[in-house]
């Protein structure tokens, strides 16, 4: 119902009441309990009901009453001559005008009071209820010749009367039998019952005595990044698996300002409350939170993640937004230049010499000579890798690959040959136009090359099917780990050593500030003694002891004053190497935590992306050649073409597995 339907419904409906009013039909406290129970209705989203139909089935109108208003406001239907049934809205979300309900079938309970036989409502007189009527438990007879019923789930509580239903019956007699049932909460106001306890009705018609408050599930908050967050996604390769190193693929470089993420924050759950009082807890909603780094800031809000520099966007696997700018250095990372490292993108338009590192983000070289390299996305090698060491957790690309050790997360791509060097990742290995010589290759999601071996190499292996990077990163990832937790333990013990140097300095400043007390106290005593004593000669001798006495107490007081101030001093002092600590301990547990989301999503990662073991050789392949996959293995005799192998289960004569794997050889 939009907002102008709903405002001219009211105005009929306040026009209703004075009507009535004016008629003598009711009272202004009646017409403002109808108004409430219809606006109730409005407030929890349900179709209203009009205020005539409220006050019959409340037993405050008779149907002639109601439709003499209805009839001289010109809103008498053709099917109000038939009473309103009160229904259950609440029952599995129904509203209470979507149709009309007889008393459900009851349904027995344990341990809860049964009605005599002879009082239980028959089969007859109340049907199989349809699906999505409210379950009802077995009916209960009050004092007074009134059924009880209550639905499955404790959310409402239904009376009807019964032939043997006495007039006598007042509302504070129903309230106490509600009460012997445990029913407290969400009881009908006094006005409301009294209507039932004198209306005609309700003897098959139910009337709702208490209602309850359903849980409302929260929702929980959920963000939406802006830019790619996939680490693998490979660019820089075409339709036939040629590289193209000029192509660097999608860059999503951002201006500073750019929104990289919005967070939507959760709904909060609203626990319910059953008719018995008992509270119904909801399931909790789950916040996130925004993770973000060097060169992005939370917005005001604290719902966006915005971009401090103009660089290309990183989404970590600990969950982390980052922006990268990027580094270029215009020769080569020598001597001259030093070690490499930047928490950006890094260019080098010439070569990493022998025995230098890079440690950067995306890192895209000339060629790479007796380096190192650590990229946290892709390694990209216009020319080759020579007698190298890389470690990407995106892809690595280059023309070729000599003598050098590669692990890496991505898809490791080479135009022309590999020789003597050692590839693990935990993508595919794709080396459509060259050679693999000399070589153990271990690739997760598979091998395509085009030729493998020579007469005079010695033979290739490959590992299909394996996850080499994420073992090793798993493995990382817990040693990291426990590192951390070694340093947060050194912490804690000397937090522990502070702590009780801290209890010790506070112990003594109590026990100064007493020693001060006490001093201050006997100087007022001394100093009233004095007083009275000072004047007269006789007492000249008592009056010297207490002027020295007097004396000591200065010094006592003081004394302890100063001891005072030197252990508030160390005591603030030790309170700040304890906060500090505190910090450190936060930071570390914090990387313990970062260290957490990146193992799940690396178990994620693997779960979600099966192994592809396969070998695909688009040309020849040498005998010697090994190929191992995660079960079985073979070592070729003889050369094979255009092959496609793969590590399958061997199949009996009718189909079934028989637990056994074997590297079989096929045609492509």
């Amino acid at each position: 119902m939009n907002l102008l339907k709903t405002l001219q419904m009211r105005k009929k409906e306040i026009r209703f009441g004075a009507i009535a009013m004016e008629k003598g039909y009711l009272t202004k406290s009646v017409l403002q309990l109808a108004l409430e129970e219809q606006k109730s209705d409005l407030m929890n989203k349900r179709k209203p009901r009009r205020i005539g139909d409220i006050l019959v089935e409340t037993g405050f109108f008779t149907l002639a009453q109601r439709d003499e208003i209805l009839e001289s406001q010109n809103r008498l239907k053709k099917d109000d001559a038939v009473a309103p049934d009160p229904i259950p809205d609440q029952a599995q979300g129904k509203d209470q005008d979507d149709q009309d309900w007889d008393l459900p079938t009851a349904v027995p309970q344990e341990n809860r009071a049964k009605p005599d036989a002879d009082e239980a409502p028959t089969e007859k007189e109340q049907p199989a209820a349809e699906p999505e009527k409210p379950a009802m438990m077995e009916p209960v007879i009050l004092d007074g010749g009134v059924i009880l019923q209550i639905s499955s789930d404790f959310y409402a509580a239904f009376l009807t009367k019964t032939k043997d239903f006495e007039s006598s019956l007042t509302v504070e007699d129903l309230k106490n039998s509600l009460t012997e049932h445990d029913i407290i909460y969400g009881v009908a106001v006094d006005e409301l019952i009294q209507g039932f306890l004198k209306s005609k009705g309700f003897k098959t018609k139910a009337f709702r005595v208490a209602k309850g408050d359903a849980p409302v599930e929260g929702k929980d908050a959920r963000v939406e990044f802006f830019f790619n967050t996939d680490h693998l996604k490979a660019g820089g390769i075409d339709k036939e698996g040629n590289i193209d190193f000029k192509d660097r693929g999608e860059i999503p470089l951002v201006q500073e300002g750019t929104v990289l993420a919005e967070k939507t924050p959760p709904v909060k759950a609203k626990n319910g409350t059953n008719i018995y009082g008992e509270e119904i807890m909801a399931a909790p909603e789950r916040d996130i939170a925004l993770k973000y780094s060097k060169g992005t800031k939370l917005s005001e809000d604290g719902l966006k993640i915005l971009a401090t520099v103009t660089g290309y966007p990183k989404f970590t696997l600990s969950e982390v937004v980052f922006v990268h700018e990027e580094y270029e250095v215009d020769g080569d990372v020598d001597y001259e230049t030093g070690h490499v490292e930047y928490p950006g993108n890094v260019i080098i338009k010439g070569c990493i010499k022998s025995g230098f590192k890079v440690d950067a983000n995306d890192v895209t070289a000339h060629e790479l000579d007796g380096g190192i390299v650590n990229a946290e996305g892709d390694l990209i090698i216009n020319g080759g890798i020579n007698e190298s060491t890389v470690y990407a957790k995106g892809n690595v690309t280059a023309k070729f690959i000599h003598k050098s050790t590669i692990l890496c997360m991505g898809n490791i791509m080479v135009e022309k040959e590999i020789v003597d060097s050692t590839l693990e990742s935990y993508g595919a290995l794709r080396a459509f136009s060259g050679k693999v010589i000399s070589s153990q290759v271990n690739s997760k999601m598979g091998i395509f090359v085009r030729n493998v071996g020579s007469e005079t190499s010695s033979p290739c292996i490959f590992r299909i099917g394996q996850d080499p990077f994420m073992e090793k990163e798993l493995k990382k990832n817990q040693e990291q780990k426990d590192q951390i937790q070694k340093e947060i333990d050194k912490i804690k013990e000397k937090q522990a050593g502070l702590e009780e140097e801290h209890r010790k300095v506070q112990q003594a400043i109590t026990e100064y500030a007493h020693i001060q007390d006490r001093a201050q106290l006997n100087q007022r005593e001394v100093s009233d003694r004095l007083s009275t004593i000072e004047a007269d000669p006789e007492k000249a001798d008592d009056a010297k002891t207490l002027k020295e006495a007097m004396k000591k107490l200065t010094a006592d007081a003081h004394e302890a004053e100063v001891k005072l101030d030197e252990s508030f001093d160390v005591s603030e002092k030790l309170e700040t190497s304890i906060d500090q600590l505190n910090r450190k301990v936060d930071i570390e547990q914090q990387k313990i935590d970062d260290l957490g989301v990146e193992r799940k999503n690396l178990i994620k990662l693997m779960k979600s992306s099966p192994a592809n073991p396969v070998v695909e050789v688009i040309n020849a392949m040498m005998p010697g050649t090994a190929v191992i996959g995660k079960h079985s293995e073979k070592r070729l005799t003889e050369m094979i073409r255009n092959a496609n192998i793969r590590e399958m289960p061997v199949k009996m004569e009718d189909g079934s597995d028989m637990g056994m794997y074997e590297i079989r050889v096929m045609n492509r």
